[in-house]
């Protein structure tokens, strides 16, 4: 382990909280296989599979998947094969910059249909835009 440069450090025991990202981790897997009961397989493939569709996955914190980082390209897998110019032509979309997100900008003045979901059964109704609270928060009239 020194070799490696691993610090072997303990936890408390019947603590999960202390290694909680080990224990998401091993909850995910759990989870994952047990919806996959149902398809046929050995143990081991399903495995795979997880482990496959894991690390294909783009993590949350440096944005790119464990292949990806691991790697330095993208896994193929059978989506790939079904839709093979998609990821060229998202990528390309996004390198050109097409994708413009923007939230709906309303006025004062405006019409728009509102759902109040305090009534039973309740249904669109129309309304006057009266004030602006925010960048997606309005006062309505009916």
């Amino acid at each position: 382990m020194q070799s490696n440069g691993i610090k072997h450090r303990t936890s408390a025991p019947f603590k999960p909280s202390s290694n909680s990202q080990s224990e998401r981790y091993v909850s995910t897997l759990k989870q994952s296989l047990s919806y996959m009961q149902k398809y046929e397989g050995s143990i081991q493939q399903k495995l795979s599979t997880f482990l496959l569709q894991y690390r294909k996955a783009p993590n949350a914190t440096p944005t790119h998947s464990p292949a990806m980082l691991f790697l330095k390209r993208e896994i193929r897998t059978r989506i790939d094969l079904l839709l093979p110019e998609l990821q060229s032509r998202v990528q390309d979309r996004i390198r050109k910059g097409v994708f413009e997100f923007q939230d709906r900008k309303f006025d004062v003045g405006d019409k728009v249909a509102v759902r109040i979901y305090r009534e039973a059964n309740s249904k669109w109704k129309f309304g006057k835009i009266v004030n602006r609270h925010g960048v997606l928060h309005y006062i309505v009239e009916f």
